[in-house]
């Protein structure tokens, strides 16, 4: 399940940044989405980071010992919106909010195919974001995130809609919220995989478990 929130207006802390403040709502989706999904779990998990940074859950035994949890995990925000996913294969997510695109940047993390793609749009802004978010969440999936080569891992958008990369292993889905955002997910392919749902979650839901 993909969890959203956005911040309003007048819920923002004056002493707090709105990226501090979007951290905390990212990570309170999370906890959110465990207490629906695995509320058995709770207790026994405890976040954890690999090498890069990429965060995962520990689940403690009865002996005390921690193994890598079943359940996968990731966050992301942008803008106003804050977003959790949680699943049981590896998995990234990217949000963006839709702005002017820089060239430059374009250039640095397109490959060739892409750059063309691009330069033949008559929506240069959003494909930018839409190409952005796609090498982010793919980036945040291998767990390498801002440190890998961009350039190396490719996608397109197919006849049928769907979305093309150059890694076979994993399947990519993308939507647009308020107009606003693109959100992009990246998911190890596996057997008997489906599509995740949206689910929008206000402050309210968090805090009494609704």
């Amino acid at each position: 399940m993909i969890y959203i929130r956005k911040i309003q207006q007048d819920s923002k802390d004056k002493g707090v940044s709105r990226n501090k403040e979007l951290h905390k709502t990212a990570h309170e989706l999370l906890q959110y989405a465990v207490e629906q999904e695995y509320k058995e779990k709770v207790n026994k998990l405890t976040m954890r980071r690999f090498q890069h940074g990429k965060p995962y859950f520990a689940e403690k035994r009865e002996n005390d010992e921690e193994v890598l949890s079943e359940i996968k995990f990731n966050l992301s925000h942008s803008g106003e919106m804050a977003v959790c996913i949680l699943t049981k294969n590896e998995v990234g997510i990217d949000i963006e909010k839709m702005r002017k695109y820089n060239p430059k940047v374009a250039n640095k993390i397109l490959s060739d195919e892409e750059w063309e793609i691009l330069q033949k749009s008559e929506q240069k802004d959003k494909d930018f974001i839409k190409f952005w978010t796609l090498k982010e969440a793919y980036g945040k999936y291998t767990g390498k995130g801002l440190g890998m080569d961009f350039k190396q891992i490719k996608f397109c958008w197919q006849e049928d809609g769907r979305i093309g990369c150059s890694d076979e292993k994993v399947l990519l889905y993308q939507y647009e919220i308020e107009q606003e955002y693109i959100l992009s997910v990246c998911v190890e392919r596996k057997e008997h995989w489906q599509e995740e749902k949206i689910m929008f979650v206000n402050k309210r839901e968090e805090q009494y478990g609704l």
